[in-house]
């Protein structure tokens, strides 16, 4: 056999664990690996780990890592939370981006960008994890992001049936929806299934900035009462007529200045609501 010759770069990180996290990161351009996996293992990322587990929450931060468990792994995180965590799982990705559409106040960059959420190389990760994240914060934005989605999920399902007139399908979302919907109905079927992250972060705006409530309060008030996200997703369908704005949907729904534009032209409507 020939020699062969490699050529090898080392670099010594000693024990700066966000060092080493940072160069896998910034080094990751031949073989791409997501960064949410590189970012797994970041010591801010692992001290959220540790603070939702004392919440009853699992971080899960690698994409299929419930999934690779063993039985008795799985057994073993059920007794030490006292309860079967198939609903008390987070996603890191999925966390991240509600976090970043509601308290980082950036829905475009979660919608849009979500893989800049995870680096800092023209990214916005150490920026995200020190703005006063916290696990409650972090808990509360991905279960707000589970009931808007849940809702939006429902809608795409009645969306997919066949109706045999134009007048069923208007009887079915009503039923769904439980909202007034004749101004926006026309809308629905291209705003409604990519509407999730704009979503919820019209709801933390209207309910959490403007009225003054706690994220916790309302997700535990939204899920006995969904029509309140629909009551938020249709003000954004209507807000584009009144805005004028010509743009398709999936453009508005990427878009941050539309969402700002938005919040200007809803906001004094919510202030001279009661808190409900």
């Amino acid at each position: 056999m020939q020699e062969v010759h490699a050529a090898v770069r080392v670099i010594t990180t000693g024990k700066n664990k966000e060092f080493a996290s940072n160069v896998a990161v910034n080094l990751n351009n031949q073989t791409r690996v997501d960064n949410t996996f590189l970012r797994s293992n970041d010591p801010r990322i692992v001290q959220l780990l540790h603070s939702l587990s004392t919440l009853g929450y699992f971080l899960e931060r690698r994409a299929g890592e419930i999934d690779a468990m063993l039985p008795e792994e799985v057994m073993g995180l059920e007794n030490r939370f006292g309860r079967p965590f198939s609903n008390h799982v987070i996603p890191l990705k999925d966390g991240m981006q509600a976090y970043v559409a509601t308290y980082y106040g950036d829905p475009q960059l979660a919608k849009k960008d979500p893989a800049k959420i995870f680096t800092d190389d023209g990214g916005s990760f150490s920026k995200v994890l020190q703005s006063e994240l916290t696990a409650e914060k972090f808990m509360d934005s991905y279960e707000l992001s589970r009931l808007v989605s849940a809702e939006v999920d429902s809608f795409k399902r009645l969306k997919r049936k066949r109706y045999a007139d134009e007048i069923e399908p208007r009887k079915a979302y009503v039923q769904q929806i439980g909202y007034i919907i004749t101004p926006v109905f026309d809308e629905l079927d291209a705003a409604i299934p990519q509407i999730t992250i704009f979503g919820m972060a019209l709801l933390f705006e209207k309910h959490v900035v403007t009225k003054k409530e706690k994220l916790h309060d309302v997700v535990v008030e939204f899920r006995d009462n969904p029509n309140k996200i629909w009551e938020a997703l249709v003000e954004m369908v209507l807000a584009r007529f009144s805005l004028k704005e010509g743009r398709s949907w999936p453009t508005l729904l990427k878009s941050g200045s539309f969402y700002r534009d938005v919040i200007e032209h809803l906001r004094p409507g919510w202030e001279q609501e009661k808190p409900s």
